[in-house]
């Protein structure tokens, strides 16, 4: 299907990415949404992406007083291992299958 292509092909980019800003996630999350049901832990890893971004905007306040913006090393962290940990789940349940009999067949 269209959507689980164009999302395999943008979160590989995105996530592979040296700097992500918040608004390229938007573009991957009207296919989210489009996923099967059955695709809990994708879902939750984009979400938790889409909604954790507003953290790498803790340096601004600084930013705008000295005009140096200095990123914090941990956010990266904080962001990135529960989608990873997301990610391993949905592929050790097989959530990344794409051919659907295959998929109903581990499923039953």
């Amino acid at each position: 299907r269209v959507e689980r292509f164009w999302l395999l092909i943008m979160s590989s980019l995105l996530l592979l990415s040296p700097m992500v800003h918040p608004w390229y996630i938007l573009w991957v999350m009207p296919f989210v949404f489009l996923l099967e049901d059955s695709k809990v832990y994708i879902r939750f890893a984009f979400t938790f992406w889409a909604l954790s971004m507003w953290i790498t905007y803790w340096p601004r306040p600084h930013y705008l007083e000295t005009g140096i913006w200095t990123p914090i090393d941990w956010v990266p962290y904080v962001i990135y291992i529960p989608i990873i940990v997301a990610l391993l789940g949905a592929l050790y349940r097989g959530e990344f299958m794409t051919h659907p009999k295959r998929a109903a067949n581990k499923n039953s």
